[in-house]
């Protein structure tokens, strides 16, 4: 996640206390309670902050005297929603740049109150978030500087689970175009629900449009729960991809579009996602929009009928001009008669291109594109004047249909360019072969029906144009003349050898080659792709003569047999598997198999519909019927790529004798069409969540006079899931008032206040906050949340006081009730055990360690392993508890022979550190003056043994090894009684395994007498 500056707020809560004030506060406590301490990513926590006067109740006149009370939290895997990210320093203060670390906020409290929401929307921060609350007083000394005196500080840990997650699908909701896509500066349009709060069965954003090269357009995307609710514990990385439709719908003819692929990222979050299009998307055309979660591998936003199509329109803006031609070779026959087969000319087009060279009508131009075109061969082969283009009104031409267009043999170089416009760009080179001769081709016999996919058939005979008569110009250059048609002036193609031909059906784009034997004229030709196109290119693989295009009626392509049916999504993939939707009622599960989702093929991948585009080319494609082993099927006899459903039905829920179906159906699809044989999908129908279990969330139910908290409800089914869908969610519970005060209990996300016996949500959700505000009096209330059949419920109940409520805090760890509470506090923990024969029970228990040494004072040293000094944010704490006595940092044992002492050490590691393996290190210099030892003898300790020290850091044993270090670390240095009298000063530290070695230069220091 994103890391911020930590530095002025370590500065605030180390300022000066005790300065010369002109105001003051009331407040002399903190009261910080959270709502939940612990949560799955994607969640987030409440945090209620405050400031207590001497007897205990919400200092509501904290201010009163002029000064300024607020609260510093700092969170180091949070985001902090809420508070000011400065405390507020005068104009003209400058902030030291600060570490990297979480989020951190200042709140000033209104009345003694304040309020802040953490969110943990990063996968990466699974494990435990230390939150440090301070409470502080601002004020002016009696220079005229800001001075932060604080109060109360205070250390909680939230532990942070992977989410839960329950969506069974996604869903693209709507597509909002950027403000430079809409109209009239721009394309764009937007469709499907921009304001939806719950997923959609129905609508989709095809119809949506956004504009070439130009980011911002924004999609919404929803994780969903097999209803039409939003699964809100749904978060992870989110893939959107589109797709061009031209390259993946099998049943569409292939056309102009781009065959562009772009795939971009955004982070969801609470089941719901904004995904900006970059500016990269550049290339026009149709594109299937699809979206996958990385946390939820198996699911897609993509299902059976119901497509999300983005149009990718031209910028409507002409940067350069673009020429194309119908064919490469040519010859300078100038003869064009249809009826004799030949067609030597070609057809030149003049296109506009926008920015990014997609064709474009202008249509965004100042006014509309009128352009007169030069045409220049840099290859001196087409006249200059020989072709004329001009947009709109000339924007085809032939080539070589003419005497006088045609200069010489070779290859062009045609380029076309504005007249007097030198802001558009020059086309690119077109390049045409020009040669003596041209292809005669001539249908071989006529027909009346589409060929056949798969079978061989003569199509064409093909000979070569009669020979010119040629003629030099004065200039020299080669001048070809007009010739009437001879056929028997043509001669065969492959009169000395055979020849490779190549046919091109001008629809499909599928080329078929053939070799054409010595002296012979029919091409037959196996046909592969269905087409109704019966516009055809041939042309011989050495490019030897000109290239001709025919027409012939009826050379359509039929599909074969159909041999495979495969259930398609709508974008034209093939699934094995087909996800359920809930009914609104909650009561059934319905997998709904559309006709147009299913479709047969013949073995070569063509379609075979009876919805086809062109009489000749339909085909029956008989009907198909759905079993299921589990379901009630409703509609059968559909026609693939038909209109209309199959629907099966399971029952959700027990309905009399008839029990709920859970589990993996086989449906069995059966198709009426000889040789496809039948085809089988998979529904797996989950069980129905039934409301189990209520949890109202609060840290602690005893709160002070005037207090305001946050309460958080969550509903959980049967498996312990959070549930939220509108049948058994939070809008069917109740919230119920009981006790001697009765609170202020208020909606946090409508602000409206709930009297007894309110219903908690009016919209799925499976989490509610409430405010709940306590009243100027002690007492006490409950509050009872219920579903409607009262067979599940909980009670809250609240102690209102007036008395110093103890909370975990370094000033009172004994309050800490957690390992994790009492050791971020810098307190040791010891866990309760149980009683066992002679042996009493022990509570749980947090003992506070005094705070030895810290970078901050100089009191930890750094070196690396040669010695050098390295620079550390290292803190330790440390003491010795002298006959089970609290621990201190120095401190005398009596009778040492008997006396039990324990010495523990807690380090706060360097940030860098933190989940490096290292060794724990303890060092002792022991003296006795009494007995003459004035000369320190050093020791240290080797795993549990007490072993001397030479002082030489490459002979100092470990304590412990293999420890990783933790944020705290805490460690046990000695447990057991002591030796020898004297005096013990104990140092210790950590060592990496790259010989970085952090240590105290103060010690803990214990006088040991006989």
């Amino acid at each position: 996640m994103t890391m911020k500056r930590t530095a002025l707020a370590s500065a605030i809560s180390l300022a000066l206390v005790g300065a010369p004030a002109f105001a003051t506060t009331s407040t002399v406590e903190g009261q910080f309670i959270l709502d939940k301490t612990s949560v799955a990513v994607g969640q987030s926590v409440n945090l209620a902050l405050m400031g207590l006067d001497k007897t205990g109740a919400v200092d509501q006149l904290g201010e009163q005297q002029g000064a300024i009370v607020l609260v510093t939290i700092i969170s180091e895997k949070g985001m902090i929603t809420g508070g000011s990210a400065s405390p507020g320093e005068k104009a003209g203060d400058t902030v030291a740049g600060g570490v990297f670390q979480g989020d951190v906020k200042y709140v000033k409290l209104n009345q003694g109150l304040g309020r802040v929401n953490i969110s943990y929307t990063d996968p990466n921060s699974v494990g435990t978030d230390t939150i440090t609350v301070t409470l502080q007083e601002r004020f002016l000394n009696a220079q005229g500087g800001i001075v932060f005196n604080t109060i109360k500080s205070v250390k909680k840990t939230v532990a942070i689970t992977k989410a839960d997650i329950n969506a069974t699908r996604l869903d693209i909701a709507s597509f909002t175009p950027a403000a430079a896509d809409l109209p009239p500066s721009g394309r764009g349009v937007a469709a499907g629900n921009a304001t939806a709060t719950t997923c959609s069965a129905t609508s989709s954003i095809t119809g949506s449009q956004a504009t070439a090269g130009v980011g911002g357009g924004q999609l919404a995307v929803f994780a969903c729960l097999p209803g039409l609710d939003i699964d809100q514990n749904a978060n992870g990385q989110l893939t959107v991809t589109l797709t061009s439709k031209t390259t993946q719908d099998k049943a569409s003819p292939v056309g102009t579009e781009a065959a562009a692929t772009y795939t971009f990222t955004a982070p969801l979050s609470k089941g719901k996602a904004i995904v900006t299009l970059p500016s990269s998307i550049t290339k026009v055309g149709s594109y299937y929009v699809s979206a996958k979660l990385d946390t939820l591998p198996n699911v897609s936003s993509v299902d059976a009928g119901l497509t999300d199509v983005l149009k990718v329109v031209d910028t409507g803006r002409v940067k350069k001009l673009g020429l194309k031609t119908d064919k490469t070779v040519i010859s300078n026959s100038v003869e064009t008669a249809p009826a004799s087969g030949v067609n030597a000319a070609a057809t030149v087009t003049l296109s506009l291109l926008d920015d990014y060279g997609n064709v474009t009508t202008g249509a965004l131009e100042p006014t509309a594109p009128n352009y007169n075109v030069d045409l220049n061969d840099a290859n001196g082969i087409v006249s200059s004047t020989g072709v004329t283009l001009s947009y709109p009104s000339a924007t085809t031409a032939t080539l070589g249909s003419a005497k006088g267009q045609l200069l010489k043999l070779g290859e062009t170089s045609l380029v076309a360019s504005v007249k007097g416009n030198t802001a558009i760009t020059a086309s690119d080179a077109l390049k045409v072969k020009v040669v003596t001769q041209s292809l005669i081709a001539n249908a071989y016999v006529a027909r009346t029906e589409p060929f056949i996919a798969g079978n061989e058939y003569p199509v064409f005979s093909v000979a070569v144009d009669g020979v010119l008569s040629p003629s030099v110009l004065a200039d020299g250059m080669y001048q070809g003349t007009a010739d009437t048609p001879d056929t028997t002036m043509d001669t065969a193609v492959s009169a000395n050898s055979s020849v490779t031909m190549n046919i091109q059906n001008l629809t499909s784009l599928e080329t078929v080659s053939v070799n054409l034997a010595q002296g012979q004229a029919k091409l037959l030709a196996l046909f592969k792709t269905a087409t109704f196109g019966t516009k055809y290119k041939i042309s011989d693989a050495a490019g030897a003569f000109g290239e001709t295009i025919i027409d012939v009626a009826n050379f359509m392509v039929k599909p074969a047999a159909a041999s495979v049916a495969q259930l398609q999504n709508a974008h034209n993939i093939q699934v094995n598997s087909v996800a359920p939707s809930l009914s609104s009622d909650g009561k059934q599960y319905v997998t709904t198999l559309p006709a147009a989702s299913v479709k047969i093929f013949d073995s070569y991948g063509n379609a075979v519909s009876s919805n086809g585009a062109v009489t000749a080319l339909q085909s029956d494609s008989g009907t198909f019927s759905v079993t299921s082993t589990n379901g009630v099927v409703s509609g059968a006899n559909l026609a693939p790529f038909g209109t209309g459903n199959i629907a099966v039905s399971y029952n959700a829920v027990d309905v009399g004798t008839t029990k709920a179906f859970v589990g993996a159906d086989p449906l069995t699809l059966n198709f009426t069409k000889p040789g496809i044989g039948s085809v089988k999908v998979d529904s797996t129908i989950p069980a129905q969540p039934v409301l189990k279990t209520i949890v109202a969330n609060i840290e602690q139910t005893t709160i002070p006079v005037n207090g305001e908290v946050a309460v958080t409800v969550e509903t959980y089914d049967q498996n312990g899931k959070p549930i939220a869908n509108s049948v058994y969610g939070l809008q069917n519970v109740t919230l119920s008032y009981s006790g001697t005060l009765k609170p202020t209990v208020v909606d946090n996300d409508t602000s409206a206040s709930l009297s007894s016996g309110a219903t908690l949500s009016s919209s799925a959700s499976s989490r509610k906050v409430l405010i709940v505000k306590a009243g100027a009096t002690t007492g006490d209330f409950t509050l009872t949340f219920t579903n409607p059949d009262k067979t599940v419920t909980v009670d809250k109940a609240f102690k209102v006081t007036t008395g110093l409520i103890a909370q975990c805090a370094p000033a009172s760890v004994s309050a800490c009730t957690t390992q994790k509470d009492c050791e971020s506090n810098g307190g040791l923990f010891t866990a309760a055990t149980t009683a066992s024969g002679t042996t009493a029970a022990v509570a749980a228990s947090c003992q506070a360690i005094p705070a030895i040494a810290s970078s901050t004072d100089s009191s930890v040293a750094a070196v690396d392993k040669t010695g050098a000094a390295v620079t550390v944010t290292t803190s330790f704490s440390g003491g010795i508890s002298v006959d089970s006595a609290s621990f201190k940092q120095s401190d005398t044992v009596n009778k040492y022979e008997t006396t039990p002492v324990k010495l523990v050490g807690i380090v706060t590691p360097d940030a860098a550190h933190v989940g490096k393996v290292a060794e724990i290190i303890v060092a002792a210099a022991f003296t006795n003056p009494s007995a003459g030892v004035t000369t320190p003898l050093w020791f240290m300790m080797n795993g549990n043994a007490i072993a001397a020290w030479d002082t030489k850091l490459t002979s100092l044993a470990a304590l412990k090894k293999n420890v990783t270090l933790t944020n705290p670390t805490t460690f046990t240095m000695y447990d057991g009684k002591f030796v020898a009298s004297g005096n013990l000063s104990v140092y210790m530290g950590y060592r990496l395994a790259d010989g970085t070695l952090v240590y105290t230069l103060k010690t803990i220091d214990t006088v040991v007498n006989k």
